[in-house]
C-alpha cells in the first residue's frame, strides 16, 4: 500500500483523493514515520440502506419479547416484564 507524508496530502489533496477513486486502492498518510490516517475508496454499496441488510444470516432462538430469565443456578425466575404482588416479595 502506497503511503504518502501529511504535508504531501496537504498540497496534493484533491489528486490523491481523486488517484483513490480512479484506482480502488486505499493510500496511508504517515506523520513523521507513524501512519496516522487512511484514505479508502468508498464501497459502493455503502449508500445501501441497512434495515434489512442482515436478513437470512442470523437465527433468533427463543422468545426475544418475553424471554425467560434465570438467576446463576439457571432456575427460572419468570418473565421480566411480569410484576410481583407486592406481598410475595
Amino acid at each position: 500500500m502506497k503511503e504518502i507524508t501529511i504535508t504531501e496530502f496537504r498540497t496534493k489533496c484533491s489528486a490523491i483523493l481523486s488517484r483513490v477513486q480512479r484506482t480502488k486502492k486505499p493510500i496511508r498518510i504517515t506523520r513523521r514515520g507513524k501512519v496516522i490516517a487512511e484514505v479508502v475508496p468508498l464501497d459502493p454499496f455503502s449508500d445501501r440502506n441497512w434495515i434489512g441488510s442482515m436478513k437470512g444470516k442470523m437465527k433468533i432462538l427463543g422468545d426475544i419479547v418475553f424471554p425467560r430469565v434465570t438467576n446463576a443456578t439457571g432456575k427460572f425466575c419468570g418473565s421480566p416484564l411480569v410484576a410481583l404482588p407486592q406481598e410475595s416479595l
